[in-house]
């Protein structure tokens, strides 16, 4: 995990992040720092890239990957950040690539189609009480399962293809796959639910969970965040995207939150990625938990003074759903004023004060506020899952990207020729 966070105004946009790593292998969850997740994504130009949850794509380091974007990209520039992410996804899509090759991009759509299949049959059997004992009758836990996978198969059928993929590759995809999933499929469920091995078609379930993976995310994330200013912006911003791995040739992608400072509406800026409780607070005034055990709060004991109101009253039998229909009715008016009140006593104040922030103090409260995720999790969660070395830039129209910190996993003064090397780049 990590924690990122972009603070801006008309002047710049800060980002800051931790250097933590989290890795979780057989079970077992291991900590290190020393990662590098903000990277500039143009050289000649004023825009960054920032990466949280995981660090690679196919099993590549995203580092790698960003930099040797950088590289081709030379000194080209686009008009908008959202037409750097369009560019850079045709990168990352480009069929010739010689980084991402087409080996890895088709095993990454089999691991896809494999996930499928073992979420469609924890999803069917979660949902079906009698499938999980093996007491169950043959014919039942048979009716059961063909209930269960047509459900899944009907839901399915509703949704769409992801735009970010071409259908025409399920089917090759699955082919080619298709003899190392029915091993896989088998293994999986002889060790965790022998007793459904006689009822289940293993084909068909693929044929489903191929679907699956082009319509519905199941490798794991990685957030990006592009920020800075393209060529015809004067005030900086971000777009976030999630980006799930390639399923067939080209990657499956989301969009995520995106923000931009405005002259009209929006002075100033705060948003955090990944680890965001401190963030949220800060901005709030409350944590998320806060916010949520307010409302639990009120359900129960507006329910409760509702009840003994009644009976105090004389009124002897107290219809529960009148009750519950009176709270919920009032619940969304006490969370509208509470809500509007804390806004008011936190968020705006503090966007007023982040809009007249000069370019370092705006640095210093992004690198505060990750430092402050850093010391809850020390000091509350005992976990490691964000901390290191903070790095720091901020991005100018003018000045582009200019590190305030930055982490080297070497020292500079005995490494000259690495900042001539860069010089004469």
């Amino acid at each position: 995990m990590t924690c990122e966070v972009a603070v801006a105004n008309r002047l710049a946009i800060a980002l800051a992040a931790d250097s933590a790593v989290t890795t979780t292998e057989s079970g077992k969850t291991t900590y290190a720092s020393g990662a590098n997740k903000i990277f500039q994504l143009a050289n000649d130009a004023p825009v960054a890239i920032m990466i949280n949850n995981a660090s690679t794509l196919t099993g590549i380091p995203w580092e790698l990957i960003i930099k040797l974007y950088r590289k081709q990209l030379k000194d080209r520039t686009f008009p908008t950040l959202q037409a750097y992410w369009e560019d850079f996804l045709t990168y990352l899509n480009e069929p010739a690539h010689g980084l991402l090759t087409a080996e890895l991009r088709s095993n990454s759509g089999g691991t896809a189609i494999a996930l499928a299949a073992a979420q469609i049959v924890r999803d069917v059997v979660s949902k079906r009480q009698a499938l999980s004992s093996p007491a169950t009758p043959d014919p039942d836990l048979a009716q059961n399962w063909a209930d269960g996978l047509a459900e899944v198969e009907a839901l399915l059928g509703a949704l769409p293809v992801s735009p970010a993929l071409e259908v025409a590759e399920q089917a090759p995809l699955l082919a080619t796959h298709r003899a190392d999933l029915t091993k896989q499929v088998g293994e999986y469920l002889a060790t965790d639910d022998a007793h459904l091995v006689p009822h289940i078609d293993v084909g068909r379930l693929l044929e489903i969970a191929a679907e699956s993976a082009f319509k519905r995310p199941v490798l794991v994330a990685t957030g990006i965040v592009i920020a800075g200013y393209g060529e015809d912006d004067f005030l900086p911003g971000f777009i976030g995207k999630s980006v799930y791995g390639f399923v067939g040739s080209r990657v499956m992608w989301k969009d995520g939150h995106s923000e931009s400072v405005n002259n009209a509406t929006q002075p100033s800026l705060i948003s955090g990625f990944a680890q965001v409780a401190m963030v949220e607070t800060f901005a709030l005034g409350a944590s998320p938990e806060v916010w949520g055990a307010v409302a639990d709060a009120f359900a129960k004991h507006a329910a409760d003074a509702a009840r003994a109101a009644c009976t105090a009253s004389g009124v002897v039998a107290v219809d529960p759903a009148v009750v519950t229909a009176s709270v919920e009715a009032q619940a969304q008016l006490f969370q509208d004023n509470w809500t509007s009140a804390t806004i008011r006593a936190h968020l705006h104040p503090l966007f007023a004060s982040i809009a007249s922030l000069n370019v370092e103090e705006l640095a210093e409260l992004a690198e505060t506020l990750v430092l402050l995720e850093s010391l809850k999790e020390k000091v509350t969660a005992r976990t490691q899952s964000v901390g290191g070395p903070i790095d720091v830039a901020v991005i100018t129209k003018s000045e582009g990207l200019v590190w305030i910190k930055r982490k080297l996993y070497f020292d500079p003064h005995i490494n000259p020729r690495y900042f001539n090397r860069l010089q004469r780049s």
